[in-house]
This record gives structure tokens, sequence and C-alpha cells, in this order.
């Protein structure tokens, strides 16, 4: 993985969290002739949505779920050095219907093992967490092709509410899948076969957490 990569996800800040308290109506006027506190501004208008430094770590404090019966499962915000791991291009999604704007979030596979990973581009998953649980919403069916992410190479799916005006390319794959607001996870599997009697085969799957922003209103 290049140097830069492995940089910006060690870098990655702590998940955004928000708290507040009430407090008694002595608390709140203070004492005579002190200045009541009152919340700043910034606390006031603080998106949860925003894409910013802090919120770009959103997930560092979440478990690893895991949607395939696979030898190893690497999540992108947890994991460690792995030889094949997802980089997402965000954690956030913020399609916006009033614009003509379509936003995307890329999902890049790498293969830093010293052989082909094995897999089917076609079948990635997107689960949703609703009440705690995780579900999958997409795609409903896919189709058979097999491919190889060559050893040192990388394979990408682009992921977006509505189509988006390039055709597949060499190793990427447009996803089109409307998703409600709230908290989804991107997944993928593979493999890598056997190298004679020194390894055994082994079922990898990698996956990226992503939100899905509400701007309705906005």
């Amino acid at each position: 993985m290049p140097s830069t990569r492995r940089t910006v996800l060690a870098s990655l800040g702590t998940a955004f969290v928000s708290a507040g308290c009430l407090a008694s109506a002595d608390d709140q006027n203070g004492s005579p002739g002190e200045t009541p506190e009152t919340e700043s501004p910034a606390s006031m208008t603080e998106d949860p949505y925003a894409d910013t430094p802090e919120t770009r770590g959103r997930f560092a404090d979440n478990p690893c779920p895991s949607f395939a019966e696979t030898d190893r499962t690497i999540c992108t915000h947890s994991r460690e050095d792995n030889d094949i791991y997802l980089v997402s291009s965000s954690q956030l999604l913020r399609p916006d219907p009033s614009t003509d704007i379509i936003e995307t979030i890329t999902f890049t596979l790498y293969n830093e093992r010293d052989q082909p990973f094995s897999l089917n581009p076609h079948a990635w998953q997107i689960q949703a967490k609703q009440n705690g649980q995780w579900s999958p919403v997409a795609p409903d069916v896919h189709v058979e092709p097999m491919a190889e992410v060559p050893a040192g190479g990388s394979y990408e799916w682009v992921l977006s509410q509505r189509p988006y005006p390039t055709a597949n390319g060499d190793r990427q794959v447009h996803a089109t899948v409307d998703l409600e607001p709230g908290r989804h996870a991107f997944a993928i599997d593979g493999w890598f076969d056997s190298m004679g009697e020194e390894t055994e085969s082994e079922s990898v799957e990698c996956l990226a957490l992503f939100d899905v922003a509400d701007i309705v209103g906005e």
C-alpha cells in the first residue's frame, strides 16, 4: 500500500459523538451578577454529516461486521497491515436530488500479495443497519463473470444514487443503488488460491462502512 494511503488511514480521528444534558434552573440562571452560560454557535450548528477531519474517522470505535463465510474479514476502518484491503474515497455519501451533480463514493480493493486475488466483481453487496441489525439492500441479482486482481493491482467500484454517465472500465464497476439515509456497509469477497504445498487457499471478505446523509430541506 502506498505510504501516503497508510498515513491518511492512520490519521483518521475518532467517531463523531454529540451529547447534551439538562441543567437545573439555578444552574441555568447562575449566581447574581454572573452571566448565564449559553451554547456556542458552533455546537448549535454542528452537522453530524459534515465531511471534516473529525467525522472522517466516524467508524473508528465501531466493531467490524461480517456478511460472508470466509477465512478472514477485513474492515477499512479497523484494519491493521493486510495484503488485501478496501479503501473508500469517503465515509459519507451526500446525494442531492435538487442538483445535477452525481455524488459518488469509490471503493478500491488493493492486492499487495505476490499472487492474484480471484473474485466475482459483480458479486458486491451493500448492507444497511436498521434498529441495530444489518440487512442486505443491494443488489437483488448479479452476473457471474470471474476476474482477478493481479499481484500489486487494484479493482474499484464507483457507487452512486443515480446512473453515472461513464461505462465500466478495466477493473472498474459502476454500481447504482437508491439508498435510504443511515449507516451502510459495502462488501466484496474472493480468495487466494493455494500455492502448492507451502500455502492453502484462503477466502477473504473486505468491507467498508459509510453513511448516507439525509439532506432534504437543507
